[in-house]
């Protein structure tokens, strides 16, 4: 029998690596991936928006990679998300492609409740104002937290 030599190691599992997900996506998280998996699967898991501008990747998840902030498109041009928790928001200073409102509420909500540590939290500091621009921020992974 051809076979008789062959021993299978059932104890051998793949290799799984965590990769951050955030900016101009639905669902910011961790994400979770076998080695060979393409990135753009873990992309659609985390909610492709149609203003997100993939990032792109020749390689498969090789754990590389453990962070991944998706642009997004304003005018024709592609824009770079900025941290809810940066400076910048804190400080109140103008950020290009984000109503000054928005930067107010953000700055406000960073005042009131510390920093914002997912896109729930986001909604809620922007208001009415998250369907406009809540893509435009992203939380950095070191500040996020999942939503209860």
């Amino acid at each position: 029998m051809p076979f008789e030599d062959v021993t299978i190691d059932s104890d051998v599992t793949p290799t799984v690596y965590t990769l951050y997900v955030s900016g101009a996506v639905e669902r910011d998280g961790f994400y979770q991936a076998e080695a060979g998996v393409s990135y753009d699967e873990i992309f659609q898991k985390a909610g492709l928006l149609p203003q997100s501008v993939l990032p792109v990747y020749s390689a498969a998840v090789d754990g590389s990679i453990s962070a991944i902030v998706i642009d997004y498109y304003d005018g024709g041009k592609v824009c770079s998300c900025i941290n809810a928790n940066s400076e910048i928001v804190a400080l109140r200073f103008p950020v290009d492609g984000v109503s000054q409102q928005a930067v107010e509420r953000i700055a406000d909500y960073l005042e009131q409740h510390g920093k914002i540590h997912n896109k729930f939290q986001l909604k809620i500091a922007l208001g009415d104002l998250y369907d406009e621009c809540g893509y435009k921020f992203f939380v950095a992974m070191e500040d996020y937290e999942a939503a209860d």
